[in-house]
C-alpha cells in the first residue's frame, strides 16, 4: 500500500489540532514548518515567497539512499496532501491546476505516490489529482502554488485552540533543539546503521572521539546515547508498522532485533502497548 494512503491529520496529535484550528492555510503552514521537528522529521523543509507565489522546498540528499525516497514521499504527502488539501476548504480543489510539484523521485515512484494521494482524498472529490501538474525525475523537489491560496480558511478555525496546541508543540521542539549538535550527529549515524545495532563505542570512533568523551558531551546536552538510540528505533518502528504496514516480524528484522519477542518488549516499553495491538489500532 502506498504510504500516502495511510496519512491523516490524526497522525500528528497536537500538531494536527494546531493546524486544523488555524484561521487560514497560511497560518497552518507556518505552524507546521515551525513544529514538524517534534515528529520523525528527516527532510529539510523550507518556504519562500514572491509577490504572487509560494514555494516549499524539500531537501533530502543528505539522507541514506535506502530510505531517501520513502522519507521524501512521506513529507510531501504530509505537507501537500494533509496540510494543504485535507485541512482546507473544498473550493481549493478547483484550483489544483494553478499549482505544480517537481519531484526528485523516479517516475514510477511518483505515480504511486499520486495514486495514494488520490485514494486518501477520495472523500473530497473524485480523482482530485487529475488536474494537478507534477513532474518526476527533477533535480530538486519543490511545491509551487499561488500565494493567495494561503488566505483560504481551514476546515475548523479556532484561534484559541490553535495557539494552545502550537505553544505545546514549540515547547517540545525547544527541548529537542537544546540537545546540541553532537546528539544530532549521533542520531544521523543511528539512522543510517539502525539494522547493525551499532554500539556507542563504534559511533564514537566514527566521530573521532573516545566513548567516554562522547557520553560526557551528550550528558552536557541533556541526553544519553541509549535515549537517542531508542528514540530513533521507536520512530522508525512506528513508521514501519503504521505507514509501511509491515508485520511485527518484518519490523523487528529491519530494526536489527534478533527476535520478534525482543522487539515487542522494547516497543511496549516505548509506547505502552505491544506492536501487534498498535498495528491493529
Amino acid at each position: 500500500m502506498p504510504a500516502a494512503e495511510r496519512f491523516t491529520l490524526a497522525n500528528w496529535g497536537l500538531l494536527g489540532f494546531a493546524m486544523l484550528s488555524s484561521p487560514t492555510a497560511g497560518e497552518a503552514l507556518h505552524v507546521a514548518l515551525r513544529t514538524l521537528q517534534i515528529g520523525n522529521r528527516f527532510i529539510d523543509i523550507t518556504a519562500g515567497f514572491t509577490q504572487s507565489s509560494a514555494r516549499i522546498t524539500f531537501r533530502h540528499k543528505h539522507l541514506p539512499p535506502d530510505v531517501r525516497d520513502f522519507l521524501l514521499e512521506r513529507d510531501i504527502v504530509i505537507v501537500f496532501g494533509v496540510i494543504v488539501l485535507r485541512c482546507m476548504s473544498p473550493q481549493l480543489l478547483d484550483r489544483l491546476g494553478d499549482s505544480r510539484l517537481e519531484l526528485a523521485l523516479p517516475g514510477d515512484r511518483a505515480a504511486k505516490m499520486t495514486d495514494g494521494m488520490t485514494a486518501m482524498l477520495a472523500d473530497l472529490a473524485h480523482n482530485p489529482m487529475r488536474h494537478f501538474r507534477f513532474t518526476a525525475d527533477r533535480p530538486a523537489t519543490e511545491l509551487t502554488f499561488p500565494l493567495d491560496l494561503l488566505a483560504e480558511p481551514m476546515a475548523m478555525p479556532d484561534p484559541a485552540t490553535a495557539a494552545l496546541c502550537e505553544q505545546h508543540c514549540l515547547d517540545l521542539v525547544q527541548n529537542r533543539l537544546n540537545r546540541g549538535q553532537l546528539a544530532t550527529r549521533v542520531r544521523a549515524i543511528l539512522l543510517q546503521e539502525i539494522r547493525a545495532a551499532t554500539t556507542a563505542g563504534e559511533i564514537a570512533a566514527r566521530l573521532n572521539m573516545d566513548g567516554r568523551t562522547m557520553r560526557r558531551r551528550l550528558a552536557e546536552e541533556g541526553i544519553t546515547f541509549r535515549t537517542l538510540q531508542e528514540e530513533t528505533r521507536c520512530a522508525l518502528a512506528i513508521d514501519m508498522l503504521d505507514v509501511l504496514d509491515l508485520t511485527v516480524t518484518e519490523t523487528a528484522t529491519r530494526l536489527g532485533y534478533t527476535s520478534s519477542a525482543a522487539f515487542s518488549r522494547s516497543f511496549t516499553r516505548w509506547t505502552g502497548v505491544p506492536p501487534s495491538a498498535y498495528r491493529r489500532s
